[in-house]
């Protein structure tokens, strides 16, 4: 197929493609979008709450974090940063106390490009 341009300027050409291209970049941003509660609806019962406390039992903070495995959650170091006591909040209602806590790597990872 041979794609034939009228008879105009180049302006008109930079303004008709770039038209195109923002069109056709909506619609993928739309899709994108239209898939974004199913995405949510799936990875809604991972999402957790996380309370932190000093020893005196106040309230230090709170987060959020997600389950990689039944018994394993992670969350970012800040939340758990001088607690003395965690308690994590399920979707479901459900509370946990938290019973051991590790740090994998003292440095923040990097962003993901």
């Amino acid at each position: 197929m041979k794609v034939v341009w009228p008879a105009c300027d180049s302006g008109k050409r930079t303004l008709f493609a770039l038209s195109l291209f923002i069109c056709l970049a909506t619609v993928q941003q739309t899709r994108a979008q239209d898939q974004l509660p199913e995405l949510v609806r799936r990875i809604k019962p991972s999402a957790v709450a996380i309370e932190t406390f000093d020893a005196r039992g106040e309230k230090l903070s709170r987060g959020s974090g997600f389950f990689i495995d039944t018994d394993r959650i992670v969350t970012n170091r800040h939340v758990i940063d001088g607690a003395y006591r965690a308690e994590v909040h399920s979707v479901s209602g459900a509370n946990y106390p938290v019973r051991r806590c590790s740090v994998e790597s003292p440095r923040p990872v990097p962003p993901i490009p």
